[in-house]
Order: structure tokens, then sequence, then C-alpha cells
């Protein structure tokens, strides 16, 4: 089975849409069944070729809706309940009922709300919602901090080079530095901790979870580190 989540990208590559023909030519043959989702139906994509758009008209086209207030708490719940059981399911509920209240959130969403509350979750299971509710916001309207700028920033902040953090070196600085950048890139994305990992140098999610949980001690003893990650926050803020 193919399956491809929102094929809308594609109509800017050429050489990707005559690929894709090919491949569902390929696909057909063989009988294989094929999934697409689209913001709209093929031939309605600005740039998507009539080739390819006639190949994706065929078969069934189902419209799919936001899911209802009571799907959007059930799907809440679980994601709570898979993510994090520690998290405050009530106080959630009730956040993304009101950044629902001007359009209906997706799965997605709703996934990652609660993923940034997860990230921000303190060791004695402390959570400021009204952090989450600011990086829920930020995320919904795509103006949420990304890793690269939370790297440039902690960059700046120790006087340390961009390159640097994403080195393997293990001067003191840049690891005091790294370890900062990682920690509030978790803290602040969805971003996995591999994806975050890759960004600093190819390291594995263990490597990151360890440092994060390094930092979180550190910021309860450094207090150097600790002034630092309050005015790093507030700017992402």
């Amino acid at each position: 089975m193919l399956i491809i989540d929102n094929i809308d990208p594609i109509a800017t590559k050429s050489p990707a849409q005559d690929e894709l023909a090919a491949t569902l030519d390929y696909l057909q043959e063989l009988s294989r069944p094929i999934i697409v989702t689209t913001s709209r139906l093929a031939p309605a994509i600005k740039g998507i070729k009539p080739a390819l758009a006639s190949r994706l008209s065929q078969g069934y086209s189902i419209g799919l809706a936001k899911p209802s207030d009571a799907t959007r708490d059930e799907l809440t719940r679980n994601f709570v309940r898979s993510i994090d059981r520690k998290l405050p399911e009530e106080q959630l509920l009730k956040l993304a009922s009101e950044l629902s209240a001007k359009t209906a959130l997706s799965v997605s969403e709703l996934r990652d709300i609660v993923t940034i509350a997860h990230h921000n979750l303190a060791a004695d299971g402390e959570l400021d919602l009204s952090v989450v509710a600011k990086l829920a916001r930020q995320h919904l309207l795509h103006d949420a901090p990304t890793i690269p700028t939370i790297a440039k920033l902690v960059a700046k902040k120790f006087r340390v080079k961009l390159v640097d953090l994403r080195s393997s070196t293990r001067q003191a600085s840049v690891v005091r530095a790294r370890g900062l950048a990682m920690l509030l890139s978790r803290e602040f994305t969805t971003n996995s901790l591999l994806q975050i990992g890759k960004f600093f140098g190819g390291r594995d999610h263990s490597t990151v979870l360890h440092s994060c949980r390094k930092t979180q001690q550190l910021l309860l003893t450094d207090s150097e580190l600790a002034n630092l990650a309050d005015d790093i926050r507030s700017e992402l803020l």
C-alpha cells in the first residue's frame, strides 16, 4: 500500500510529479491500494500536471472533517494517556476547547498541544498552562520558535558559534550551551528527540534525552545558567 499524507507540496516539483505518476501506474498494474490526502481535489491544485491530476482523480474521493467537540475531547484524553499520564487531563481538555473556539483543531494539532505540554512538564509534575497556551497558539499560527531559531539565540547569549553547537566539540562552554539549546528545543517545539539530535550534529535520541535531563539538574544549582535560560525563554515567548 502507498499512503501519501498531503500531496499539495508536490505541485512545485515537476520531476517528482512525473515520478509519482509513473509509480501510480505501476502500483495500479499490481492492483495495490493507494491512499492520498489533499487540501482539495487534485485538478484544483495549482501546479499539478494534468497527467498526475487525472491519475489522482481515479477511485473514490472522500471529504474529511475536523473532529467534533466530543471527538476532540476523547482524542485529547487518549493523547494524554499515551504520551504522559501525569499531565492534567481536565485542564488540557479546557485548553483544547478554548483553542478550538474559532477553528476546529485537527487530530495532529491536538496531539501537538499535548506534546507541548509534555515537553514543559516539570520534574515535580508542575505544569505552567499559561506557557503551554502561548506555545500552542504560536504553533497553531505557525509562528512557533524552530530549532534553528532557538540554537541561534542560545549561541548568541553564550557567545559561541552556532557551528560549534552542532559539532562534536566537548568544550565546557559549548556543552552547556548545547544542552540548554536541546532542552529549549524540546520545550518550545513539537520536534522529536531524534529530530533535535539530527540538528545538533546527528546525535541519537538517548544522547539528547541525557543532555536535557543533565541541563534540568544544572538549572537547579547553576544560577548563571538559570538566568540565561529565563532570558532566552522570555524572548522566545
